[in-house]
């Protein structure tokens, strides 16, 4: 169950852990920064705990465009 799947760790120093928004951007750009999109409209599947930092909290995941946060929706 893990074919295609790379992981990645999000450091919180640099980050408003209070903006969801700001987590899913952060994800869109090293995605990019990786060379894992190549294209706005490909899709990013996001795993993440909630509150961030709580160890063993995975209750929350997300498909976004690639395109970012000027693409979504807004409820995400």
């Amino acid at each position: 169950m893990s074919w295609g799947v790379y992981p990645e760790y999000c450091p919180t120093e640099n980050l408003n852990t209070d903006n969801f928004r700001d987590m899913l951007r952060t994800c869109c750009e090293i995605t990019l920064r990786k060379g894992l999109v190549s294209d706005d409209k490909d899709l990013i599947v996001v795993t993440a705990g909630f509150p961030f930092g709580t160890p063993g909290a995975a209750n929350i995941i997300r498909v976004i465009p690639a395109a970012g946060p000027s693409y979504w929706d807004e409820t995400l």
